[in-house]
């Protein structure tokens, strides 16, 4: 019986362990923490069922520091741009891809336009205004117009270092959980 309730013990304690992050996991998870938003549209196909698209990516930290950049190429279906209503930013199915391997004979190249730039004859994407918070909106002209807005294709990643970190920040919120447990609750009464 005794050997039972120890058990147990040990297993509420690491489900608070998993289950009750605290505030050192957060401020290193939120430190580690970095974004890629998109800079500049590149090349684009289309076929009839998707649209390919390639684009260079700026990345920076939570200050909005810029880190760096770099390229990514993703297909999107068509019926989710063509939608009507519109599809959600947040619910656009964004597959990544390598072009040069997911052309098709037939795909159609599109000339990428930014400020308003000329449509030639053939097919073109146009690149509207910046949409805040939805970013960039791209026009993907036809009998049915598509949207694509490039708030779809913003991404958050952590750094390499806070993986192993994560147990000892686990450990230390879990020795911490009483203390916590006795002062912000006061705290959250009255007011900071």
């Amino acid at each position: 019986m005794v050997g039972c309730s120890r058990a147990l013990r040990r297993v509420a304690a690491l489900l608070m362990l998993l289950l009750v992050p605290g505030c050192t996991t957060g401020m290193l998870l939120q430190d580690g923490r970095y974004h890629e938003q998109v800079a500049r549209y590149e090349v684009a196909y289309v076929d009839d069922e998707r649209l390919l698209l390639g684009y260079e990516v700026v990345l920076g930290d939570r200050e909005g520091h810029a880190r760096g950049s770099e390229r990514r190429e993703v297909a999107i279906a068509l019926d989710a741009l063509r939608a009507n209503p519109e599809t959600p930013v947040e619910q656009f199915e964004v597959v990544d891809v390598r072009i040069i391997e997911a052309l098709h004979e037939g795909d159609q190249k599109l000339a990428v336009l930014t400020n308003g730039g000329q449509p030639p004859a053939a097919g073109y994407l146009a690149v509207e205004g910046v949409d805040a918070p939805k970013g960039f909106r791209l026009m993907l002209p036809g009998e049915t117009p598509g949207r694509l807005y490039s708030g779809a294709l913003y991404r958050v990643h952590h750094e390499w270092w806070v993986y192993p970190l994560l147990p000892l920040t686990a450990v230390t919120d879990f020795v911490s959980l009483p203390l916590q447990l006795a002062v912000a609750p006061p705290l959250f009464v009255m007011g900071e």
